[in-house]
């Protein structure tokens, strides 16, 4: 429903399979300052139709976090139509494989737009990433968040995306990140590139 919930939503493991959709940027989720907006720690979870704001802006902080049980992350989520703006980072999935993030209008975050940290499989479409001080979409390994250099993001597609005003890259490829297909006619503009 329409209106602003002041709150960090927590979708544990036990709720694989769910679907939680908003009115549009109507319905805005506030983390309040606090923390992570919105983590999602199940499955098959599909979340779309909500402005998502104000993280902390510390750590590893988001507006959304897929992850669960350390590097073994979270499969099969779809995260669509989301407006993610005013976090320390915009989206970040951390391990797992297969979700799709599309649609989205990420913005005017303070450090990552989109980040995939030893993840595989998924596919980033059809997003706009604007207005960040470090990447608008990031392919890192899992030193990001403690992990050995060698766990890297891979197969993952990047694909249809808009990118502009941010202040480092485009797209970055970590170390270890490979077989990412990046193609579709993604835009990046006032960037370094890929």
């Amino acid at each position: 429903a329409a209106g602003t919930y002041t709150e960090n939503v927590v979708i544990p493991s036990a709720l694989a399979g769910l679907t939680l959709e908003g009115a549009g940027v109507t319905s805005i989720i506030d983390g309040g300052g606090s923390g992570t907006v919105v983590t999602v720690q199940a499955n098959n979870v599909v979340f779309k139709k909500f402005k998502v704001q104000n993280s902390a802006t510390s750590g590893t902080a988001a507006g959304i976090l897929l992850t669960y049980n350390g590097l073994t992350g979270v499969s099969g989520c779809l995260i669509s139509d989301i407006e993610i703006t005013g976090n320390l980072n915009g989206l970040g999935v951390i391990g797992g494989s297969g979700n799709t993030i599309s649609n989205n209008n990420i913005h005017h975050n303070v450090a990552y737009g989109l980040l995939l940290v030893a993840s595989t499989g998924n596919t980033v479409q059809s997003n706009t990433v604007n207005y960040h001080i470090l990447d608008a979409i990031a392919l890192a390994n899992a030193v990001e968040v403690g992990g050995p250099v060698n766990i890297g993001s891979t197969g993952n597609f990047i694909k249809g995306n808009t990118l502009s005003n941010g202040g480092r890259d485009g797209i970055f490829i970590g170390e270890y990140c490979s077989g990412n297909s990046i193609t579709d006619g993604n835009t990046i503009s006032t960037f370094t590139g890929i």
